[in-house]
């Protein structure tokens, strides 16, 4: 059978409910449950995700919210028949609430949402990510980024057991948004993040699934390239974008123009202080708006964290590495968001 989960708006209450309903293979109705009976006070309750348990039980996500449309986040377990085992929720100073959830391999579950960074809540937002336990409990926490329009739509595991959320985001304050990729390790820290487009383009990721290149294929939306004179403006178009395993574009609809391979080399290698990285390439292409707009040398280390970014030019670059510790870095050209080439660097 089948679950679904949304809120449901009855005509003779004037609260909004979450709500649940079963069916089986053939569409008929097995049960429904509407909650208005949680431990907190609320006027409208909604569910935005839902994952099965081992039990055959169901942990929702979503939030409430009160008749100043403040809200909680908000999840809860049903058993296989709706009813609520438990219930948790999470205040703030301002708009909070709960998008997705999935169970990461060690049987426990990350969910995200939006998390209200200023008191009056809608108005600028941050990234949360919180890790629980089966009976609800909070493994971890985390909170990222500090923006107007934007929240995080997909959510994925890696192989690694990293997180890697899909979405968008924009600029405090100001209204705009890009698409927005961000991997954090099995802790919940960030590891790095990329944002494609302009803030102008409202750009939004609405899925991502991963590729067998390692690499991950984002669908969604965009107002960047679509002018309709007949309508006075800009209207949305698909928008498809595929990266390697860094968030980094390998190839597309611009690459006869802007995507080629580039040879880098670095001396000295191993290396203590300093290092020079020479990019091969004598000239490097009109900048767009693909990706992050500019060409930078992107160093991450053994565990998949970007360590430093810097300016590229072409030629020569000598770059301090007195910061790093001891090990293995791999280092990228990045070039208005592209991939351009790599190269190993050690430390020791």
């Amino acid at each position: 059978g089948y679950l679904i989960a949304g809120w449901a708006n009855y005509f003779y209450v004037q609260d909004v409910r979450a709500f649940l309903c079963k069916v089986d293979s053939n569409g008929n109705f097995l049960w429904y449950k509407s909650y208005s009976d949680f431990t907190f006070p609320s006027y409208t309750s909604a569910i935005s995700a839902m994952i099965e348990t081992p039990d055959h039980g169901f942990i929702c996500t979503g939030g409430v919210f009160d008749l100043s449309y403040q809200g909680d986040q908000l999840y809860f377990k049903v058993d296989s028949a709706g009813n609520i085992q438990w219930v948790q929720s999470i205040s703030g100073a301002g708009n909070e609430w709960i998008r997705n959830i999935i169970q990461t391999f060690d049987g426990n579950y990350v969910i995200t949402g939006l998390w209200g960074a200023d008191s009056a809540g809608y108005h600028n937002n941050k990234y949360n990510f919180i890790k629980i336990d089966g009976t609800g409990s909070v493994i971890w926490n985390k909170k990222y980024g500090f923006f107007h329009d934007g929240t995080p739509l997909a959510l994925l595991q890696t192989p690694d057991s990293c997180i890697i959320m899909a979405g968008a985001n924009g600029i405090a304050n100001v209204a705009g948004s890009q698409g927005i990729l961000m991997k954090l390790n099995a802790s919940g820290d960030s590891l790095w993040s990329r944002l494609y487009g302009a803030v102008s383009d409202e750009g939004w990721f609405w899925d991502i699934k991963p590729c067998a290149d390692g690499g991950y294929i984002m669908c969604g939306e965009t107002y960047c390239c679509n002018y309709t004179p007949a309508v006075g403006g800009y209207t949305s178009s698909l928008w498809l974008v595929k990266t390697d395993g860094l968030g980094l574009l390998t190839t597309g609809i611009h690459e006869t123009a802007n995507y080629i391979s580039a040879t880098l080399s670095v001396y000295p290698n191993p290396a203590q202080e300093k290092i020079t990285i020479t990019i091969s390439t004598t000239t490097l292409p009109p900048q767009k708006v693909y990706g992050k707009k500019g060409a930078y040398l992107l160093f991450f280390d053994a565990q998949g964290k970007q360590v430093k970014e810097i300016a590229a030019q072409t030629g020569t670059n000598e770059i301090n590495i007195a910061d790093f510790s001891s090990g293995i870095y791999v280092c990228v050209l990045a070039v208005d968001g592209y991939n351009w080439g790599s190269v190993m660097v050690v430390r020791r």
